[in-house]
C-alpha cells in the first residue's frame, strides 16, 4: 500500500481510539511521549514502510520509529516505540 493511503488510514483511525501493547506503553513512558507527540509523528511521517499484513513502521522526522497495526474495529494498535535522542556538542 502506498504511503499516502497509509497516511489516510492513520488519519481515519486516529478519530476513534489508539490502543497500546504493554511494550508500547512502557516505551512511551520511557521516551516521555504524550499522545499529542505520538499523533504528531504519525500525522507527519518522514517515511512509512510496510512490515506485514496491516502492520507498518512509521519513521518520524528525527529518530522516532513506531510500529502500528490497523485493527479490525477501526482502531490503531501501537506495538512499540523507539526514540533515541542524539546529543549535539
Amino acid at each position: 500500500m502506498s504511503s499516502e493511503k497509509v497516511l489516510d488510514l492513520i488519519k481515519e483511525t486516529l478519530k476513534s481510539s489508539i490502543n497500546y501493547t504493554e511494550r508500547a506503553a512502557r516505551d512511551m513512558k520511557k521516551a516521555h511521549f504524550t499522545e499529542g507527540i505520538l499523533k504528531d509523528i504519525l500525522l507527519n511521517p518522514r517515511e512509512i514502510k510496510e512490515y506485514g499484513d496491516n502492520n507498518y513502521i512509521v519513521f518520524g522526522r528525527k529518530t522516532a520509529k513506531i510500529r502500528i497495526e490497523f485493527a479490525q474495529d477501526n482502531s490503531l494498535l501501537i506495538h512499540w516505540v523507539e526514540y533515541n535522542k542524539v546529543a549535539v556538542l
